[in-house]
């Protein structure tokens, strides 16, 4: 792995299995997708990809990987084996998918001609449902819960900042829109604490926001001194903790600047801790376990996974 650029990483359900989508740096090699064991770090089965993946999502019954790939349909892999298994009927996804059900993904879908649609496909089938159609063009971020019954998109005018709309699916009618919010397009809902998390919402601080899900009001900022660029991220099963990844590359290439997990109590409103990576590269994929740990998965000189108490 180390001649290879990480395209995506997911964790299954049960944290038992790591899926690494790689690219070669140099050489006619095809990209490939490999399921590693958490447990034993090696590797179940190793599958060639039709194209270079660029994010990968999991259903929540842990059956199949959904692969996003460069200019390619997206394409289905079977979890257990490898096998590919179909691909959908669709040009490009976006870059965010939710696992619903069991063998369901919401997807960002659209066509040459159409705007963008939230589908509901059930990958074991094959069958999608349309949940919201003709999304605003300049969408930049979506967040989805199906217990709340509500999405939010962030959108872009042109000119000026980024707008929060929260959607009832409902009445697929806006509750409320923020309004030039500085979102970052990463959300993430809360759903105990019916509360909308914008990951790094907060002028160029980019520090976490707390909005009312429904009402739209901001009910807190979460401070973070020097926070840049923030990546993959993670929400534990109760709510409580955000963690978050973050790395900002020097002018596109050359090392990266703060590297680092920091892990948010969303109950107390307070950064809890930061766990420096340094050397060990760009967190690519987390996870929180059973037992109250972080699992980060980070590609630097080598790959590492790692156990990170919360306490």
């Amino acid at each position: 792995m180390p001649d290879d650029w990480v395209g995506g990483a997911v964790f299954s359900p049960d944290r038992t299995a790591l899926f690494v989508a790689t690219n070669k740096k140099s050489g006619p090699t095809r990209p490939t997708l490999t399921c590693w064991d958490v447990a034993t770090w090696k590797p179940r089965w190793t599958s060639a990809l039709a194209a270079r993946a660029t994010e990968l999502a999991i259903t929540n019954d842990g059956r199949f990987v959904y692969s996003i790939q460069a200019d390619r349909a997206p394409q289905v892999i079977d979890a257990t084996t490898g096998a590919r298994t179909r691909e959908l009927d669709t040009r490009t996804g976006w870059p965010t998918v939710w696992p619903v059900g069991q063998s369901d993904l919401l997807v960002i879908a659209r066509t040459d001609r159409s705007h963008p649609e939230l589908v509901r496909w059930n990958l074991a089938t094959g069958e999608a449902t349309t949940v919201l159609a003709e999304l605003p063009d300049a969408l930049e971020g979506l967040a989805f819960d199906t217990t709340l019954g509500l999405a939010a998109l962030v959108t872009r005018d042109p000119g000026g900042g980024p707008n929060v709309a929260v959607i009832d699916l409902g009445s697929q009618r806006a509750l409320h829109v923020v309004s030039n919010a500085h979102s970052s397009g990463r959300l993430v809902f809360r759903t105990a604490a019916s509360e909308l998390v914008d990951i790094a919402g907060w002028n160029d601080l980019q520090q976490p926001v707390i909005y009312d899900a429904r009402g739209g009001r901001k009910l807190a900022v979460v401070a973070a001194p020097d926070v840049v660029a923030p990546r993959a991220f993670a929400l534990s099963g109760d709510g409580r903790w955000l963690a978050v990844g973050y790395g900002e590359q020097i002018d596109n290439h050359g090392p990266y600047e703060d590297l680092c997990v920091r892990i948010f109590d969303l109950d107390k409103r307070v950064l809890h801790r930061r766990v420096p990576l340094d050397e060990l590269g760009e967190p690519h994929a987390l996870a929180f376990d059973h037992a109250d740990h972080l699992l980060a998965f980070s590609a630097g000189f080598e790959p590492r996974l790692m156990a990170i108490p919360v306490a």
